[in-house]
């Protein structure tokens, strides 16, 4: 389990907590809030002496450009998306070998997620950046982009949103 302190050494139990607000440079991701997992063969370590491990995110990602000036930027849904929660390992249909975790019971929760630059007063604009979400349907998703002049801009699309664990 990544980051490691994720998972408690003793009992073997996930809990995690995905901050409402990241702050991140372009093309990263916030330090440590990446969760995710692999499964280890100890048979095959036993055998070959080495084992591949992939490992699996427990969030979804969401991927995205913005022009000039923009300082902050507020995705609103109907389900959570950051919050504090306990995960469980689900196995993975077309990988059994694998399993993935998975949000089982949220502690607190957030159905709305910040994301502001680390490196500067506003994002750099065409630059690609990366926001961690916790996987989940929406049936309606507000953007609010919050301009250097602390204008605000905000607009709701109301249809189905299917968040997934990020592949890779």
């Amino acid at each position: 389990v990544y980051p490691s302190t994720a998972m408690d050494e003793n009992s073997g139990e996930v809990t995690f907590e995905l901050d409402a607000e990241q702050s991140v440079a372009p093309g990263t991701f916030p330090s440590g809030l990446n969760l995710s997992s692999a499964r280890v063969s100890f048979e095959a370590l036993e055998v070959a002496g080495t084992a591949n491990a992939t490992f699996l995110n427990a969030f979804s990602i969401i991927r995205f450009t913005l022009p000039a000036d923009v300082k902050a930027l507020k995705i609103t849904g109907t389900e959570n998306l950051a919050g504090k929660a306990e995960f469980k390992f689900v196995d993975q249909d077309e990988q059994p070998w694998s399993s993935r975790l998975v949000a089982d019971n949220f502690v607190s929760e957030s159905k709305s997620v910040t994301l502001t630059p680390s490196e500067a007063t506003a994002f750099v604009a065409g630059e690609t950046y990366n926001i961690l979400v916790y996987p989940g349907t929406h049936s309606e998703i507000t953007v609010e982009l919050t301009d250097t002049d602390d204008c605000t801009y905000s607009n709701t699309v109301t249809k189905e949103f299917v968040f997934e664990a990020a592949k890779h």
